[in-house]
């Protein structure tokens, strides 16, 4: 995190709320990239599975906007972002680099639920977050 350059008096901000505040809010953005990593791939995977035809939607762009109650803009970035992240997580290592952070999470989180007999190249690249 960058400090501001300004000076400050540093047992003042000890005394007060900030530094939980911060770290509450590191904590719960954190949570938050998970989240929408885990809708990433859920939204992948009603994609690939052809779930959107079986409920009668037209394309998985009209099933997330039923489901999510999003408008058809968020919804079409959601389902080309579900692809793109599925794409990149078969194609390519995590790459630790600012933009690449959801990536990086998707990877973290399948990483998390494979177990010893599924693919070895997400195993590969989990072993890269660490």
């Amino acid at each position: 995190m960058t400090r501001s350059t300004k000076p400050f008096d540093e047992s003042l901000w000890e005394a007060s709320d900030g530094p939980r505040l911060v770290a509450d809010l590191q904590e719960i953005s954190h949570q938050i990239r998970l989240l929408e990593a885990q809708r990433l791939d859920i939204v992948a995977e009603l994609d690939r599975q052809g779930i959107p035809a079986l409920s009668g939607y037209p394309n998985t762009r009209s099933l997330v906007m039923a489901a999510t109650r999003v408008a058809p803009k968020a919804a079409t970035h959601l389902v080309n972002r579900a692809r793109a992240v599925t794409d990149e997580a078969e194609a390519r290592p995590c790459v630790a680099h600012r933009s690449q952070r959801a990536h990086c999470d998707v990877l973290a989180f399948r990483v998390r639920q494979t177990s010893d007999t599924d693919d070895q190249r997400v195993r590969i690249a989990g072993r890269a977050l660490a």
